[in-house]
């Protein structure tokens, strides 16, 4: 997965750096709102198509939070975090 999000950045960096350098700054802005247009897009049908299927959880209304706490010692005193 990080490999994936590290060539996902590396590869949005090259494509834009082209993008400016042969049409300018303006193609780039339109460029980067086609692709958040075309994600949420996506992301929408996804949702659509997965409740449709009864992939969703019936009968939950919020998300499900997980949190965690961590004790550390910090100048010789135990610390309590979360």
């Amino acid at each position: 997965m990080v490999a994936v999000i590290q060539l996902a950045i590396a590869g949005g960096a090259t494509a834009g750096g082209v993008l400016y350098d042969a049409t300018g700054y303006r193609s780039t802005f339109a460029a980067s709102a086609a692709a958040l247009l075309g994600s949420a897009l996506v992301a929408a049908l996804s949702v659509r198509t997965a409740r449709r299927n009864g992939s969703t959880r019936p009968g939950r209304s919020r998300p499900v939070v997980a949190t965690a706490t961590a004790e550390v010692e910090f100048a010789g005193q135990a610390v309590r975090c979360g």
